[in-house]
């Protein structure tokens, strides 16, 4: 059995045909997705947050959802108020409103009081903001983006990543920067700060894990959600503050030698 590549050709006096046309289709629709197989739902790139004093607005982006990916092309905004009370903010995918001959999705912001995600929503962030507060989503340090009120807390925040979701990079390229700041850290978390300073795409859970578990900061092998993640990482970047931990927990001890004069 073989498998074809078609790729039609554009010029003056060409007749594109029905095959031609499903052959563009794949290329410009199916085939990027197939980057991007094994991965979850959630934000791949930008749609990024910002706040008003009464609003909260997702800027454009790339968000892939159930096999597919789609692109917000505009900004998308919800309007809040205090309620003393923690509100999830999520976007909601809609089901295809189009036809046969085009798909369309529509793209909204919800904020509930309900933290499970219902059909076709993923989670942007959280808050708790009370009466006569700002709504902030500026952060002083790494451990400031755990905090809930008044601030756009996105630990939770659905990141399509290999395997699965993760944390945002916007967080681990945060921890990459308070970690780089630090002098006289090892080599490891040199190269892995780098690494995630200015990265393309959301960083595995699985990385995350294997890269904490080497410092004790995590146990491998469990389940664990970004919650989990972020305190690892916070534990680890308290280790490297205080010069703790800088060797793995299989680390052998150091070789003794005893001289007899």
């Amino acid at each position: 059995m073989s498998s074809y590549y078609k790729r039609p050709r554009f010029s003056s006096g060409k007749l594109l045909r029905a095959e031609h046309m499903g052959a563009l289709e794949w290329q410009c629709f199916e085939f990027p997705s197939l980057f991007f197989q094994g991965w979850g739902n959630g934000v791949l790139a930008g749609c990024k947050l910002l706040t008003t004093e009464d609003t909260v607005t997702m800027g454009p982006g790339i968000v892939r959802f159930e096999g597919e990916l789609f692109g917000v092309r505009e900004p998308v905004s919800v309007e809040y108020y205090p309620t003393d009370e923690i509100r999830y903010l999520k976007l909601y995918i809609g089901s295809n409103e189009g036809n046969d001959t085009c798909d369309i999705r529509r793209f909204s912001l919800i904020l509930s009081d309900h933290e499970r995600l219902g059909s076709g929503e993923l989670e942007l962030c959280r808050f708790r903001l009370q009466p006569g507060a700002y709504l902030r989503c500026a952060y002083t340090d790494f451990r400031d983006r755990e905090t809930l009120y008044d601030t756009l807390n996105t630990i939770h925040e659905s990141w399509s990543a290999p395997g699965g979701t993760s944390l945002s990079p916007d967080i681990t390229a945060a921890y990459a920067e308070e970690a780089l700041s630090i002098g006289g850290i090892p080599d490891l978390d040199i190269a892995v700060c780098l690494q995630w300073l200015d990265p393309k795409f959301a960083v595995s859970k699985k990385v995350i894990q294997h890269y904490l578990a080497h410092y004790s900061c995590l146990e491998i092998g469990q389940e664990v959600g970004n919650k989990v993640l972020f305190q690892g990482l916070l534990t680890r970047l308290e280790q490297l503050k205080t010069g703790r931990g800088q060797g793995t927990r299989n680390a052998k001890p150091a070789r003794r030698m005893i001289l007899v004069d």
